[in-house]
């Protein structure tokens, strides 16, 4: 949905726009659905949240069945297909080589989401498909790219989500830790990787908002969600947005994120990588 603090009122004219929507949630099984347009006009990036609150339970154990339907919620969603193989389809071809490029630092993308992601993949006819994280000669192989990362907060980008997800595949990540890691954006250029990325997938199911990227399990909240789009930049607006709010209820009435996260920004207005400013970005949620 469209927040106030990014200087949108959420109307009820609003609210009416998602009922056009109903049938797809009927149709993948949603409790809930909530579709709230930018009420500026088109926007220049559309983000889905989907979360489920049976997704984790108290102990932490995953419902993979749960996981599944918000996956392909979320795809539906997003792609505007009524269908789960066509909201693939509309980002991947039979041809394609689809590198999977998750993260196993600390906030570790759950593998029950990567191999969910890999059997959808196979069942529209991609047979070249490879879950990866760091190693800088995968992208190369690979004509499409999936950004699978956890979400976390990070001492040396403020948060780590879709934009940094990459700096553990390029040949070489340290060049960009000063200023905040404010270039971080210059990686997408790099030719293994430029263009490729046709899907951003967060793994929101545990969000780390302090600290990081080590966790603190004082600072690990279950938000139980995930997080998609096809512009990195918006996804990570977005993902920024949600870690704040925890942060400043946590801490009223603001706990700044330190350093802050200049990078996202910075990739929207000085490599025009995507869009960053909220009030550009229709927020879609679901609840499965």
């Amino acid at each position: 949905m469209q927040r106030e603090d990014a200087r949108h009122v959420i109307t009820r004219r609003d609210l009416l726009k998602g009922a056009a929507y109903t049938t797809i949630g009927a149709a993948i099984g949603l409790g809930h659905l909530r579709a709230i347009a930018d009420s500026a006009g088109k926007p220049a990036a559309t983000v889905v949240i989907v979360k489920s609150k049976g997704v984790l339970d108290k102990d932490g154990n995953l419902n993979k069945a749960l996981l599944e339907k918000m996956l392909d919620a979320g795809m539906s969603r997003l792609s505007g297909k009524k269908t789960v193989a066509e909201a693939w389809k509309a980002y991947f071809k039979r041809e394609d080589a689809v590198g999977i490029k998750m993260s196993k630092q600390m906030t570790v993308t759950h593998s029950e989401l990567t191999d969910a992601i890999t059997r959808r993949l196979a069942s529209i006819g991609v047979t070249k498909s490879e879950v990866w994280d760091r190693d800088a000669r995968k992208p190369e192989g690979f004509t499409a790219l999936i950004n699978v990362p956890g979400l976390k907060t990070h001492w040396l980008s403020g948060i780590a989500a879709a934009i940094k997800n990459y700096a553990g595949c390029h040949p070489n990540p340290s060049r960009y830790h000063g200023d905040s890691c404010a270039n971080l954006a210059e990686m997408w250029e790099h030719p293994a990787l430029k263009g490729k990325t046709k899907l951003v997938i967060i793994d929101a199911l545990k969000i780390l908002y302090n600290g990081g990227p080590q966790i603190d399990p004082r600072y690990l909240w279950d938000y139980k969600g995930l997080i998609l789009g096809t512009d990195p930049v918006a996804v990570d607006a977005v993902c920024l947005d949600i870690i704040q709010k925890k942060r400043n209820a946590t801490q009223p009435p603001s706990w700044v994120i330190s350093p802050p996260p200049k990078h996202i920004e910075v990739a929207d207005k000085r490599y025009h990588l995507g869009t960053s400013d909220l009030s550009k970005i229709r927020i879609i949620e679901l609840e499965v």
